[in-house]
């Protein structure tokens, strides 16, 4: 997976973006980076799905993400919706962004909707502060669930 990433200064704009690595010519804050996300800058001692679409510990992601891959969310996730066939969010994961999954494993925060179509599990130390739908739902001593809507069982078809 690669992302870009850009740095602007106010006082000039930018004059484009490309998909080139850091151009040693351009001001520093005109480079464009490029960076993948790989186990070298992965914390290994967290188990993940093989294939996962993984957002690293110190990451802030704004963006709607669908996808037919695990994800695992070790930093921060943020945007509009979240599609995937199972979502784990790590002990200092946030996601700040209605899920729609068939299972997810909550050890941070999940603060948007949750819909799963089969189970949401909630760890120790784990907290959901926000409606959830689910066939069923475990929530481990210690951990948090706060929403103004519960519902537990089949899913309604949307």
């Amino acid at each position: 997976m690669l992302w870009k990433t850009k740095k602007s200064s106010s006082q000039t704009p930018p004059s484009h973006t490309t998909s080139t690595p850091d151009v040693p010519s351009r001001p520093a804050e005109e480079r464009v980076s490029q960076f993948e996300v790989t186990p070298q800058n992965l914390d290994v001692s967290v188990k993940r799905p093989s294939g996962a679409f993984v957002i690293a510990k110190g990451y802030r992601v704004t963006a709607s993400v669908i996808t037919a891959r695990p994800v695992v969310v070790l930093g921060e996730l943020v945007g509009e919706s979240l599609t995937s066939p199972s979502v784990s969010v790590g002990p200092n994961g946030r996601l700040n962004i209605p899920v729609e999954t068939n299972s997810l494993t909550v050890e941070g925060a999940v603060e948007q909707r949750v819909r799963a179509r089969d189970t949401v599990e909630v760890k120790s130390g784990g907290a959901i502060l926000a409606d959830i739908e689910a066939a069923a739902i475990s929530i481990a001593p210690g951990g948090v669930v706060s929403g103004a809507h519960l519902a537990i069982g089949p899913l309604r078809a949307a």
